[in-house]
């Protein structure tokens, strides 16, 4: 463990800056299966931001598509 990144996973044992960060890659990232599969290429994401980001950084042409999927899947 470094002084860089003294929160180590003790599952994986990737390190993070904040205890905050650690607490977050364990609660929805840490041997969780990805579950936000691009249509649009092989990307695979364990968080929905993350997935949005993918999106709109790799296909923004289909931006609008997806963020409208994303908030119609929120309001139910």
């Amino acid at each position: 463990m470094g002084t860089q990144n003294p929160f180590a996973c003790k599952t994986c044992g990737r390190a993070y800056k904040r205890k905050s960060s650690l607490y977050n890659h364990m609660r929805w990232e840490c041997g969780k299966e990805p579950q936000f599969k691009c249509s649009y290429c092989p990307y695979k994401g364990k968080q929905k931001i993350h997935f949005i980001m993918h999106v709109m950084a790799k296909h923004k042409e289909h931006k609008a598509d997806v963020l409208n999927s994303a908030c119609s899947k929120d309001a139910k």
